[in-house]
């Protein structure tokens, strides 16, 4: 797992054929943009696992966009009773476009079948990477949260499924920031959901993320580009509410109705999600849904929804990443 999962996403057709995503980025043409992301994993009250990414260019003072974004969602989606109108005009927009990827299986990727082997599996893996890095004359200040992240593995209480999270949703982050790094970006800044993934050893995902990157892109393109990745801090004096939380809301609506969704029957959870899965996923223009399951490798999936039926498609039928 990992930057093969970034690798494999970017070497699928989907990335570079999508005429909805090509002209939202080419109308846009930044070259600083912002990934906001949220997930919902392991909660029993829903279908799926997701991830979702939404890409906004960043062309104003990212205090206005928080506002803007402020008004519409004023709260999450579990904290919300009915869907305004201003909430649906806002996810369909064309400022904004969002991934929402299915994971399934995802834990199971590094490592074998027994939760012990699993476990001795991520520790070699986290070492493995910190060897490679070495091995790269990676400077030693960069080096630091890999560093952190590998003294944590060796922990007793090492938690190799918060590990297994940590790699998919930095894959997916990498995978969302290439694309924009392609184009032209200079800077993304990564505004993921405040929770133990994002928070673990410093915030090492965003380190993950630019290592991702750089390596895949190398080998994909076999090209170097010049990109920062930035991740948003909030200021303590900001306490438990930051301005930066806002962001957060748009991908925390898609994750939530795509994790609510039951494919085989086609059915949402709640009236207010079914809203928002009819208006902003069903024959959308600004979303690309997958699902990525981690059996004997890695298989990935395009989910097309419309009002007339749901098509599923193999991007990359017969391959798999061992």
């Amino acid at each position: 797992m990992g930057p093969s999962v970034t690798e494999m996403l970017l070497r699928t057709t989907i990335n570079n054929q999508e005429e909805e995503l090509s002209s939202f980025l080419q109308k846009h043409n930044e070259e600083q943009w912002i990934l906001a992301a949220d997930f919902c994993l392991d909660d029993n009250d829903y279908y799926n696992n997701t991830c979702a990414i939404t890409i906004l260019p960043l062309n104003e003072d990212p205090r206005d966009i928080s506002e803007r974004i402020a008004k519409a969602i004023p709260k999450d989606i579990k904290k919300t009773q009915s869907i305004d109108p201003s909430t649906l005009e806002l996810l369909r927009s064309e400022g904004v476009f969002h991934f929402v990827f299915l994971l399934e299986g995802h834990r199971g990727a590094i490592g074998a079948a027994s939760e012990d082997s699993r476990l001795q599996a991520n520790r070699e893996y986290v070492q493995k990477m910190v060897s490679d890095l070495i091995a790269a004359g990676c400077p030693p200040a960069n080096l630091k949260p890999f560093k952190r992240l590998l003294e944590a593995s060796k922990a007793k209480s090492f938690n190799f499924r918060l590990m297994a999270d940590l790699v998919a949703i930095s894959s997916l982050l990498a995978f969302v920031a290439a694309l924009l790094v392609r184009n032209g970006a200079l800077a993304v800044w990564l505004f993921p959901d405040r929770d133990k993934i994002t928070e673990w050893c410093d915030g090492v995902y965003s380190d993950l993320v630019q290592n991702y990157i750089s390596g895949v892109l190398s080998v994909v393109d076999e090209k170097v580009y010049d990109c920062e990745i930035k991740r948003a801090i909030p200021s303590p004096a900001d306490g438990k509410n930051s301005w930066i939380d806002s962001f957060v809301r748009m991908p925390d609506y898609m994750a939530g109705v795509v994790a609510g969704w039951n494919i085989e029957n086609n059915l949402i959870t709640s009236e207010k999600r079914e809203i928002i899965f009819i208006n902003n996923i069903v024959d959308s223009k600004n979303v690309i849904l997958l699902r990525l399951c981690f059996d004997k490798g890695l298989s990935i999936e395009k989910i097309a929804v419309s009002r007339k039926r749901t098509n599923i498609t193999a991007s990359l039928p017969g391959q798999v990443i061992k």
